[in-house]
């Protein structure tokens, strides 16, 4: 009977004690700033491009361009460029190999001056977890990519995706088996976000087991030393 108790008890220690790692991670990435550097570009987004030779800014090279539907800017001299999925660094990095064959020593200066995003958490096993900035054509594998990917504790199977919304009074959970997208190719199963997600990678069983013990059992190590250092010194006198 005692033992059957310990081990209720344990188990409902371990499954709090996941609910408020869970809240503390939230309000963490609430927060932290958004990291606009990782931001994708997409359509309706407006780019802020500054050109010209050196730290010069000529003025008909300074340009507010919107993305359109297609995922294209257009830009003076080289025309048409599509930066839908790019990072701002990378469209800088691409039009400035594209100007440099009619500017000399060209430089360029990309920033997004309006987003269309939406703004999503990721929380737990993954390598960057915190809120994200994603155009509205992304999806929940985006979002894990943008934060590092799950790690090796992560439980892929048992993903959960959770959503407000305002004709429910609780949130919708919606079960993601990372598995299924990556392994079997089932791509229906990526779920397209909406502003305000948030993604839960747990940790696998054995990583909540580690994390429990470890959390029960660090206060104890000070006591443990010293039984250790009295048997020895009791061993010796």
């Amino acid at each position: 009977m005692k033992q059957q108790f310990l081990l209720g008890f344990t188990l409902l220690a371990l499954l709090a004690s996941q609910a408020l790692a869970q809240t503390a991670a939230l309000e963490q990435a609430y927060r932290e700033p958004i990291n606009k550097a990782a931001y994708r570009v997409g359509p309706g987004d407006v780019l802020q491009i500054s050109a010209g030779p050196g730290a010069v800014r000529q003025e008909n090279f300074m340009r507010a361009e919107p993305v359109g539907p297609d995922g294209r800017i257009s830009f003076d001299l080289v025309g048409s460029v599509y930066v839908e999925n790019k990072t701002s660094d990378e469209i800088d990095a691409e039009l400035t190999a594209l100007l440099s064959e009619y500017i000399i020593d060209v430089e360029v200066t990309v920033v997004i001056a309006s987003y269309q995003a939406r703004r999503v958490f990721v929380l737990g096993e993954v390598g960057a977890p915190g809120q994200y900035l994603i155009n509205k054509n992304m999806t929940l594998m985006d979002a894990l990519t943008l934060a590092g990917t799950p790690t090796l504790r992560a439980s892929r199977a048992k993903i959960r995706l959770i959503r407000s919304t305002s004709t429910a009074s609780k949130p919708e959970i919606v079960k993601v088996d990372l598995n299924k997208i990556t392994k079997k190719g089932e791509l229906e199963r990526d779920v397209a976000l909406v502003d305000g997600d948030i993604i839960v990678v747990p940790p696998d069983t054995l990583s909540k087991i580690g994390y429990f013990l470890d959390k029960v059992l660090r206060p104890l190590q000070p006591l443990f030393y010293i039984g250790v250092i009295t048997g020895l010194i009791n061993s010796i006198f």
